[in-house]
């Protein structure tokens, strides 16, 4: 079963306003947190961070396949939305690691 919980805050713009063109035109930008990584568990974060390296396309597919069919979204947003997240996942990986090592 598939839960939303943030109706789009994890995307570019923020909250409803994402769109498809954000999506694109902000694939490449980090999307850095901006509170402190303290008392996060670098063991965990490290996994985390090795499962992203692990995620595939199929993973992507049968995950935004499992949305409901009245939730108000196109099918060329779940298209972009897939391929922004597979296109992400190695920097944010990157970026996980990095911080796992850092603790």
């Amino acid at each position: 079963m598939l839960y939303s919980h943030d109706h789009g805050w994890y995307l570019p713009e923020t909250g409803p306003t994402w769109s498809v063109d954000a999506l694109i035109s902000r694939v490449e930008q980090a999307h850095v947190a901006s509170w402190p990584a303290t008392g996060l568990d670098p063991e965990v974060i490290v996994a985390f961070s090795q499962r992203l390296r692990r995620l595939t396309r199929d993973d992507l597919v049968s995950v935004l396949g499992g949305i409901p069919d009245t939730w108000p979204v196109s099918d060329l947003e779940l298209e972009r939305v897939g391929w922004f997240l597979e296109s992400r996942a190695p920097r944010v990986a990157d970026r996980l690691a990095s911080i796992g090592g850092s603790l």
